[in-house]
């Protein structure tokens, strides 16, 4: 029998079919390129894939390599010692030199300094103001000292009596007129802390490095970030505000304090002590919170912090500063953060306004064991300080009086009892009198007119040229962050 086909080269091939039909050519190369290979929408999504993760590789690197920077890279010491334009001549005495800065002390003399000062390695200084929209509630100052890692802090009573051109004369009012003087200028908050920054150099003797505005609800947002703060409440506290929608009940003892609940004890006034039992109640709490936070702080909390801080604080710190900062504070222990109070007579008052008036000796020796960031100590001849001296009449430290001279030789002189301030005239943990904005003519800022006359046998210190007073600014209160009105923010 004869099978119908043939055997070519080994293979069999039917009737009709060729071997072209069995075996069909290898396509080349180029036939796969156009295409049956690889799509060119296909190419193009690797090839911005590939982009993309190069991009990233490289950001991360980047960062890392920055925070790995900021963290190793100490921040510029921007502040100094306050400048004096007498500093250079021969020291001249206060117009009451026979007066004591402190009851029962002796007059502090004027002794020159030398012109050279060198900040001490590692040794920030701030300036930080709470604030709940409309007052300027707290104000500490603090210098943090990353190579022995400590935190000195001092509390600044808002009484505090204050060198400045307006008739309320109290700290809690400066950055409130600065923001009236510079509203509606490009970089307002800016320029208006900057310039109070350099008021509060005249209490300090020195210029701080960095200022700091923490609105209250960061504080409260805070607590709540890390499920609340145990506290012991220190005394019971009952008060009620109809007009405030604050309602303010506690008992003492140990309790756990939301955020807000928090807010409600730090601002609680009515003490025995007065504002002395306050400041010392917000130092314990914060002393607590920060113990609280840097042992239940995690990763899951950064996010929200992050949020809380871009939304509620604004500060003169950059990024690369809070990153070196952050860092070197968790390296500290807690029992190195240190709470003092401005040593004063918490008793002073004015035409029935409560005041602070300082006890300039004390505060002195306070700054130098404490806070000065100089390597020589600050003196009397660094501060430009309104206070009472030993007869009860007010003079100024280094003669240069802001506004009108008789301020206060009217009142009484009251009692000097140190820390405490039995007349304290207001129930209301949030104000007290109604405060004065600032008069036409008597606006100019320290050593800008206004300066008092030196006692007979001594000559005048140089007066600068004063500068333009502010129009009157309207009387409801606003926000720090708007043009708020002069005097105090109560």
């Amino acid at each position: 029998m004869k099978i119908l086909g043939s055997n070519r080269k080994g293979r069999h091939v039917g009737n009709g079919a060729t071997t072209a039909d069995i075996n069909p050519p290898v396509k080349k190369l180029t036939d796969v390129k156009k295409g049956t290979g690889v799509k060119k929408g296909n190419k193009k999504f690797l090839t911005v894939v590939a982009i993309t993760l190069g991009v990233l590789v490289v950001l991360t690197g980047a960062i890392t390599i920055y925070l790995k920077a900021a963290i190793n890279t100490p921040p510029p010491q921007l502040g100094g010692r306050r400048p004096n334009p007498d500093r250079a001549a021969a020291l001249e005495p206060s117009n009451d030199p026979a007066a004591p800065a402190s009851p029962g002390e002796p007059a502090t003399e004027q002794q020159p300094v030398e012109e050279i000062d060198e900040r001490v390695p590692g040794k920030y200084t701030f300036l930080i103001f709470g604030s709940d929209d409309h007052s300027t509630d707290t104000i500490l100052t603090a210098t943090f000292d990353t190579i022995n890692y400590t935190f000195e802090v001092v509390s600044i009573p808002r009484d505090t009596i204050a060198n400045v051109g307006w008739s309320t004369k109290r700290v809690n009012t400066i950055l409130a007129n600065m923001h009236y003087r510079y509203r509606g200028e490009e970089n307002e908050d800016e320029k208006a802390m900057e310039a109070t920054v350099e008021r509060f150099a005249d209490i300090l003797g020195y210029r701080v490095d960095f200022w700091v505005f923490v609105d209250m609800r960061a504080f409260v947002n805070l607590v709540d970030s890390i499920g609340g703060v145990t506290f012991n409440v220190p005394v019971d506290m009952n008060y009620q505000d109809p007009v405030q929608n604050l309602s303010i009940n506690f008992r003492a003892g140990e309790q756990l304090l939301s955020g807000p609940r928090a807010l409600e004890v730090v601002r609680f006034r009515r003490y025995r002590s007065g504002d002395i039992g306050r400041i010392s109640t917000q130092q314990a709490f914060l002393k607590t919170a920060i113990e609280q936070i840097l042992a239940n702080i995690g990763l899951r909390q950064v996010p929200e912090l992050v949020d809380n801080f871009i939304r509620y604080v604004k500060t003169n710190l950059e990024l690369s500063h809070l990153i070196y900062f952050g860092n070197e504070f968790l390296k500290m222990d807690t029992e190195n953060i240190n709470f003092h109070v401005l040593p004063g007579n918490y008793n002073d008052a004015v035409d029935r306004a409560s005041y602070v008036s300082i006890y300039v000796n004390d505060w002195l020796e306070l700054i130098n064991s404490t806070i000065n960031p100089l390597d020589n100590p600050i003196t009397i001849q660094d501060v430009s300080i309104l206070t009472r001296g030993a007869g009860g009449r007010f003079y100024v430290t280094d003669g240069r009086w802001a506004g009108d001279s008789s301020w206060g030789a009217t009142s009484r002189p009251p009692s000097t009892s140190s820390n405490t301030n039995n007349n304290n005239n207001s129930d209301d943990p949030d104000e007290d009198e109604e405060q004065d904005p600032p008069e036409e003519g008597d606006a100019s800022p320290p050593g800008e007119g206004g300066n008092t006359p030196p006692p007979e046998d001594t000559a005048p210190p140089p007066e600068p040229p004063p500068e333009p007073p502010p129009e009157q600014p309207p009387d409801s209160p606003l926000p720090p962050d708007n043009s708020s009105p002069p005097g105090d923010e109560e």
